[in-house]
């Protein structure tokens, strides 16, 4: 009878595992866990996505690299956001390439606000880039004319109190971006780092939006997204063919990896797993479907059988795990995730190293459900 009392009185004291949440998913982490630990999925061009709120503008496929949009890519687990605005007018709006994208600045600010106030214990790493043609950047009116080949004449430089000429620009673009903040009552939520500048705690950042600043001029609030000291960025986006690409995802994986064996565990690394096919002629999500149903199987989800028309034997040696090429590849994807047309199943594979042996989260009692998703293959997409 003693031996059962003890039983039940050890079960009674038990915490049950609390579910991983994808909408909060860096909530239950501790405080002082670096930035540069997390394991995050993040989108490349993530407002290229189909619109909503302006049915009379369209998104082509080949600017299209998102199901979602913003507020639902945030609730899935993406917390890499990447930014590329256009600087016309004073004004910034977001493009892909030479399209403008069906939704401003505002909105995208307003939904970054709204999220983070509703899941305080969340930050966001937006990486803000300038898109804009160099004709259009500040000043360069002032500094020189221009015969825009289809007028034939010069234009004459602007005069004190005028407004810009076809689109130019009277500031910067990193005072137009303080602009957008203050215009929309955000300021608050732009964390501001420390001097001499190093990487955060997500205590210090929660509830705020990371600035990595790609862009020209003076910019205190945030990291630099090039800087090579403070964050390592793979973006080989011209793609000559898939099994290229895995291998150079794979190389810098194993790269950092080897990096953070040796104790440099200080930097923010950013891996885009995304690139432009034949020069653009390729839709995005050709390229993704290629690249995620073999990273699935880097990750640890079961993988579908290689495509038919996948002749290229590199690419069937990423799709065999007992491959010896493949023998490095089997260590924990690094830092930030970037990709098209990421799904709920990639983002829950990715994140879930967070609380896996070794993670930040390690021990604190969180089930990732990772079993019950890596059968149902990369492509499943609900909560």
């Amino acid at each position: 009878m003693l031996p059962l009392l003890l039983l039940l009185l050890l079960l009674s004291t038990l915490t049950p595992a609390t579910l991983l949440n994808l909408t909060t998913h860096l909530t239950p982490l501790p405080p002082s866990t670096p930035l540069s630990f997390l394991h995050l999925a993040g989108t490349h061009n993530t407002l290229s996505f189909p619109p909503l709120s302006h049915p009379h503008r369209h998104t082509t496929p080949f600017s299209l690299t998102h199901d979602h949009p913003l507020r639902a890519q945030l609730h899935l687990g993406i917390r890499f956001l990447d930014l590329r605005l256009h600087h016309t007018n004073n004004h910034l709006h977001p493009y892909h390439g030479p399209e403008r994208l069906p939704i401003s600045l505002d909105e995208v600010f307003d939904t970054l606000a709204t999220f983070l106030v509703e899941c305080p214990g969340e930050t966001v790493i937006a990486r803000i880039a300038e898109n804009t043609s160099p004709f259009h950047r500040a000043g360069v009116v002032r500094e020189e004319t221009w015969v825009p080949p289809w007028r034939g004449k010069r234009l004459r430089p602007e005069k004190e109190g005028e407004e810009p000429l076809g689109g130019y620009n009277t500031r910067g673009f990193n005072a137009t971006l303080w602009w957008h903040l203050e215009q929309r009552n955000v300021t608050e939520f732009i964390w501001t780092p420390a001097r001499p500048r190093r990487i955060p705690t997500l205590g210090e950042v929660r509830g705020k939006i990371v600035v990595l600043q790609d862009f020209p001029g003076a910019w205190e609030r945030g990291l630099p997204f090039w800087d090579g000291r403070l964050v390592m960025v793979q973006d080989v986006w011209r793609v000559g063919s898939i099994p290229r690409k895995l291998e150079v995802v794979r190389r810098f994986w194993v790269k950092m990896a080897r990096e953070r064996e040796k104790g440099e565990e200080g930097k923010l690394v950013v891996s885009f797993v995304s690139g432009s096919f034949c020069e653009g002629l390729v839709p995005p999500r050709w390229v993704a479907e290629r690249l995620w149903e073999v990273v699935w199987g880097w990750f640890g989800g079961e993988r579908s059988e290689p495509r038919e028309s996948s002749e290229d034997p590199t690419f069937q040696q990423f799709h065999d795990p007992t491959s010896p090429e493949n023998h490095d590849i089997r260590v924990k994807p690094i830092g930030m995730v970037v990709g098209d047309f990421l799904t709920a199943a990639i983002i829950r594979s990715i994140v879930r190293f967070n609380y896996e042996p070794g993670g930040p989260g390690e021990g604190l009692g969180v089930e990732t459900g990772w079993e019950k998703w890596r059968a149902g293959g990369w492509r499943r997409d609900t909560l």
